[in-house]
């Protein structure tokens, strides 16, 4: 059954540390993963950037959380250039959508190379 409240940070942030290198996932996953309910996204997305801001020596790669679509959070630390620059280390490609406001995307995220399966991996 699955949840409708806020889930603290550190369940997030104990999944966020497991995702490997190389790899993505996206919110909407790591939400229910966690089972919370998707009626209630704003709490999984608090949850993420509190974990995001509070860890300054990158020991949980919170930039390998995408949001729906993959695309990169502009609310995390360093902004889109900053994830940009992690997630290309990690050989993702990264691509531009947008003309007035631009937005980056992980290019084929959903690929099994690069999606991390959170349900099958984390239990």
């Amino acid at each position: 059954m699955s949840q409708s409240t806020f889930i603290p940070p550190d369940k997030y942030a104990k999944a966020i540390r497991q995702i490997p290198y190389g790899k993505v996932v996206t919110l909407a996953d790591l939400r229910a993963y966690l089972g919370q309910s998707d009626s209630v996204p704003v709490f999984s997305g608090i949850a993420t950037l509190i974990v995001a801001w509070s860890e300054e020596d990158e020991s949980i790669p919170y930039w390998r959380v995408l949001k729906s679509g993959g695309e990169v959070n502009a609310k995390y630390p360093g902004g889109l250039e900053a994830q940009k620059v992690l997630l290309e280390a990690e050989g993702h490609r990264i691509i531009q959508k947008g003309k007035t406001k631009m937005k980056y995307y992980v290019k084929d995220y959903q690929e099994q190379s690069y999606l991390f399966d959170v349900k099958r991996n984390l239990m």
